[in-house]
């Protein structure tokens, strides 16, 4: 039974390579709370105006270019930005987030940022969110309960060296060794099983 189950296990890694648990996010400061899923890490912090790519670089480390940004529904560059509850502007607001999978072939790093109005008892006004690698899509939710703005713009940050292969799919060098692995594992159940 246990080496059925390992049997089992291998072949489900070599089926879903490089897929990741989508993790929500949750930041929340004073009277405010933001979330995202697909994520590793968040923070949050003040800033009058917009996040610049050199923000980013100061609270990530390393040089960010911008990939896309969302006042309203819809998709610029490579970033979608969907609101399924409440409105742009609102204080209340969620919704779907999608990254183009070609993103990743540029990219090796992903951040998304959202920018909320000010004024806030927390005085936050930006959420930034590191996206677990090759993912392409999640959810996202902004809620303020105090005094402050709602939701103004979401923006997709890209760092480092993508890779040329298709996000999830693994090289066809990856391919064969696993599958080299998988088959010698399975000769050793197999093995294993017929000396009972």
């Amino acid at each position: 039974m246990k080496s059925s189950t390992l049997a089992l296990l291998l072949v489900a890694a070599i089926a879903l390579p490089g897929r990741a648990l989508a993790v929500t996010i949750t930041l929340t400061p004073t009277n405010a709370s933001a979330s995202l899923t697909s994520a590793t890490s968040g923070k949050y912090g003040a800033k009058n105006g917009t996040q610049s790519a050199s923000d980013v670089g100061t609270q990530f480390g390393g040089t960010w270019t911008s990939a896309g940004q969302r006042t309203s529904d819809g998709t610029s560059s490579s970033l979608t930005i969907d609101v399924t509850s409440g409105n742009w502007g609102s204080k209340e607001v969620s919704g779907t987030w999608a990254i183009a999978p070609s993103f990743w072939t540029t990219y090796s790093s992903a951040i998304i940022s959202m920018h909320v109005g000010g004024n806030h008892d927390s005085n936050v006004t930006w959420f930034d969110w590191v996206i677990t690698p090759s993912q392409t899509s999640g959810t996202w939710r902004y809620e303020n309960e105090g005094n402050g703005g709602g939701l103004s713009n979401m923006q997709l940050w890209g760092s480092g060296q993508g890779s040329s292969n298709t996000p999830g799919v693994p090289d066809s060098g990856s391919t064969l060794a696993l599958m080299g692995l998988a088959l010698v594992g399975l000769g050793f159940v197999s093995r294993k099983s017929s000396r009972r």
